[in-house]
């Protein structure tokens, strides 16, 4: 019984948050893309980092794994949003 108290609180403050976010214009769509919508970013500014990081940096190596990783998640979420169209 306390445990459904608990989450009816839960979906109440969730109902509330989506309430505010209609009256500032958003919705629901809108905060669950934008994640997604980071993931270019993170690519885009771990590209230009490694094209000013010198290949001798002590951090270099891990900026360039950080790269290849977020390239392939980007890939992956790319690839994932063309089969939810077809």
């Amino acid at each position: 019984m306390f445990e459904m108290c608990g989450f009816l609180e839960n979906v109440n403050k969730f109902q509330d948050h989506i309430k505010r976010m209609q009256k500032d214009g958003q919705d629901l769509c809108s905060l669950l893309i934008t994640p997604v919508q980071r993931i270019p970013r993170y690519e885009i500014l771990l590209g230009e980092l490694k094209k000013y990081t010198p290949s001798g940096h002590k951090n270099r190596q891990g900026l360039e794994n950080s790269f290849k990783k977020v390239q392939s998640i980007a890939q992956y979420v790319n690839e994932a949003k063309g089969k939810t169209r077809a």
